[in-house]
C-alpha cells in the first residue's frame, strides 16, 4: 500500500483532483472515505465515472476503511474525504495519517477563508487542533501550484479574521 496523498476535499473527486493531484502524485487508485456517499450506489457510480479510466476508485465507510487501514490496496493512492469531522474520526480509530492536506472546505456561519476555495469553521479549528498532534503536518493548498498553508498559520488567520 502507498498511499501518496490524504486530501481533505468536499467535492470529492472533481476536475482538480482529476487533472492536477493524479497526474502530479502519478496516482492510479483513489479511494474516498465518506459513509453518506458509500451508502448511495447511484451517486458512488457518478464519482467512479468522474475519475480517468485508469484510476480504480473504491468508495468506502468509514468503519470499513478503519477495518482495512493496513491493506486499502494496490498503487498508488489518493485518499479523499469531505471533512474535517472525517479525518478526526478515522485517526482516534487507528487509522495513521501522518500528512494531511485540505484542498476545499465549504462554510458554515462562522465561516472564515483562508485561501480561494477553502474556509473553515470554528468547529474545523478545533477538531484540527485536536488532531494537529498525531499528523506530522497538516497543510492547506488548492493546486500544486498555489500557494501552501501550515496548519498554525491557518489557525491564526481564522482568529485574527473571525467575526
Amino acid at each position: 500500500m502507498n498511499v501518496k496523498l490524504i486530501r481533505i476535499d468536499y467535492r470529492l473527486i472533481h476536475g482538480q483532483v482529476v487533472t492536477k493531484w493524479v497526474k502530479q502524485k502519478n496516482i492510479n487508485h483513489i479511494i474516498v472515505i465518506n459513509n453518506e456517499l458509500a451508502s448511495d450506489s447511484f451517486m458512488s457510480d457518478i464519482y467512479e465515472m468522474a475519475a480517468p479510466s485508469e484510476v480504480s476508485v473504491d468508495i468506502l465507510h468509514v468503519d470499513q476503511a478503519i477495518a482495512n487501514k493496513d491493506d486499502l490496496g494496490d498503487g498508488n493512492i489518493l485518499i479523499i474525504l469531505k471533512d474535517v469531522k472525517t479525518a478526526y474520526d478515522l485517526i482516534n480509530n487507528g487509522f495513521n495519517i501522518e500528512e494531511l492536506q485540505i484542498g476545499g472546505l465549504g462554510g458554515e456561519n462562522d465561516s472564515v477563508t483562508i485561501l480561494p476555495g477553502i474556509s473553515v469553521s470554528q468547529n474545523d479549528i478545533n477538531l484540527l487542533e485536536e488532531i494537529k498532534n498525531s499528523c506530522k503536518r497538516i497543510y492547506f493548498n488548492t493546486l500544486p501550484s498555489e500557494p501552501v498553508m501550515e496548519i498554525d498559520d491557518v489557525i491564526n488567520k481564522y482568529n485574527k479574521n473571525r467575526k
